[in-house]
C-alpha cells in the first residue's frame, strides 16, 4: 500500500477513499479512471482503465489509441495479498508477473523511471514483448487478477485498488497522439472513480451514516459501558 494522493480531492474534501473503505462497494461493481504521461519526452497519450468485480476476482481492462501497451504497474491496499495473486483470462502473452512489492522494471525497457514517478510499484504485469511486432501489438489489454487457490485470503475486489497508484508503459507510440510509431510514453495516475460514479458513492456514504445513526438510537441505554 502506497501513499494515497486523494486527501481533500475526492468529493468536496470530505468523502475520501479512507471513508469509502469502511463500506462495501459491491453495488458500484466497477470503477473507471485514466492515466496520463508524466515525463517530458513522452509522446501524447491517454489510457483508460476499467476495473470490474467478477466471480474470480477483479477484471482489468486498459485501452489506448496510441502505441503498444507493454507493462502495467499498480499498488494494492492490503499487502497481505502480495505473493498470493495470479493472472488469468489474459488476452496477451504474460511474459512477467512481479508481485514483490517493489517493482520498477519488468525488462526490455518496460519501466516507469523518470522525474515525478510514483515508481516503484507493488505489482507489475508485462504484456508480450517489446518492439511492437505484428501479433504482439496491444492497444487493448484484459486480464483477471485473483487470489491463488488455498490462499486463505478474502476474494479480491475493487476495494483493494480505490485510491491506489497505477502506471503504464507504452512503446511504439506516435508523436501525433494516435496510431503507431517509433516513440514511447510513460503514464501514471490514481484510481479515482470518474465523476459519473461519484453521486452513487456519495449516496452510499450517506446511507451508511444514516444506518449507523439509527443503530445508535436503538441501542439500549448503558449498553457497552463497563462497570
Amino acid at each position: 500500500m502506497k501513499k494515497q494522493f486523494l486527501t481533500g480531492a475526492f468529493v468536496m474534501g470530505t468523502l475520501t477513499v479512507g471513508s469509502l473503505g469502511q463500506m462495501s462497494l459491491a453495488e458500484a461493481a466497477s470503477i473507471s479512471f485514466s492515466v496520463n504521461p508524466f515525463t517530458n519526452d513522452s509522446d501524447p497519450a491517454n489510457v483508460n482503465f476499467t476495473l470490474t468485480d467478477v466471480a474470480q476476482g477483479v477484471q482489468f481492462n486498459a485501452n489506448t489509441n496510441n502505441g503498444d501497451i507493454t507493462g502495467i504497474f499498480f499498488d494494492i491496499a492490503n499487502n497481505s495479498y502480495l505473493g498470493e495473486l495470479q493472472v488469468t483470462n489474459n488476452n496477451f502473452p504474460l511474459t512477467a508477473f512481479n508481485q514483490s512489492g517493489n517493482v520498477s522494471d519488468l525488462g526490455q525497457g518496460v519501466n516507469l523511471n523518470g522525474g515525478g514517478t510514483f515508481s516503484p510499484y507493488e505489482i507489475g504485469v508485462k504484456v508480450g514483448n517489446s518492439g511492437g511486432n505484428p501479433g504482439d501489438f496491444f492497444q487493448s489489454v484484459q486480464f483477471t487478477l485473483s487470489t491463488v487457490p488455498n490462499s486463505g485470503l478474502s476474494p479480491l475486489t475493487i476495494n483493494q485498488f480505490l485510491g491506489q497508484n497505477f502506471g503504464l508503459r507504452l512503446q511504439s507510440t506516435s508523436p501525433s497522439g494516435s496510431g503507431r510509431g517509433e516513440g514511447s510514453s510513460k503514464l501514471q495516475g490514481t484510481a479515482v472513480p470518474t465523476p459519473a460514479l461519484l453521486p452513487g458513492l456519495i449516496g452510499m456514504g450517506i446511507a451508511t451514516l444514516r444506518k449507523k445513526k439509527r443503530e445508535e438510537k436503538l441501542e439500549p441505554a448503558g449498553q457497552g459501558v463497563e462497570a
